[in-house]
């Protein structure tokens, strides 16, 4: 699918984005992720992070060989996207999905934070929480280009031989602050 073709409809879904079928049609059919739709155990969390979701994390999405690249999708139960329960929900995932995209809307599926977890490469730093925003009556354009970056048949067209850490750095440079930056300015 050509380019500009692809930014309109990723545009058009983000527009649509009021519950979970809109971020399906997203990954499974214009970013070419697998489907998955698999509810994840909360068993073992602690009790504050589990209450702060509505129901169990849902594992949305995979890509790349063996499917190693996870799409999590988390159901906050107020209306607040709070930063720090993003934070533990992430902490929580990540010990046993190291590759992924999480996806946060708040109660009423009104307002999403589509976050990437990048690793600093001086190991004594901590994990950088990078977050695209996309709200109902927010602007849309800059989300709509990150996130059809994260399309997988524009990093390997026949899709074959994705790694994990491939679609990992991809993820890292459509979150990638300063490029946009950049952008932003260019264009000015």
């Amino acid at each position: 699918m050509p380019v500009l073709e692809r930014l309109q409809t990723v545009s058009k879904l983000l527009q649509q984005l009021r519950g979970i079928d809109a971020l399906k049609e997203l990954f499974w059919t214009e970013l070419n992720y697998d489907r998955k739709n698999v509810p994840l155990s909360l068993r073992s969390w602690p009790e504050i992070t589990r209450n702060a979701l509505a129901e169990p994390p849902l594992l949305l999405a995979s890509g790349g060989t063996g499917g190693d690249f996870h799409v999590i999708y988390n159901w906050f139960n107020s209306d607040d996207l709070s930063r720090a329960m993003e934070r533990l929900v992430v902490n929580q995932l990540l010990q046993d999905h190291p590759y992924a995209l999480m996806v946060f809307s708040n109660e009423g599926q009104s307002r999403w934070h589509f976050l990437n977890v990048k690793y600093d490469k001086d190991i004594n730093k901590r994990r950088l929480f990078r977050r695209i925003s996309v709200r109902a009556d927010g602007g849309l354009r800059t989300a709509a280009e990150r996130i059809a970056m994260l399309d997988l048949e524009s990093i390997s067209p026949d899709l074959f031989g994705l790694s994990p850490l491939t679609i990992q750095a991809r993820h890292d440079d459509a979150f990638d602050v300063e490029s946009v930056t950049k952008a932003f300015y260019k264009e000015l």
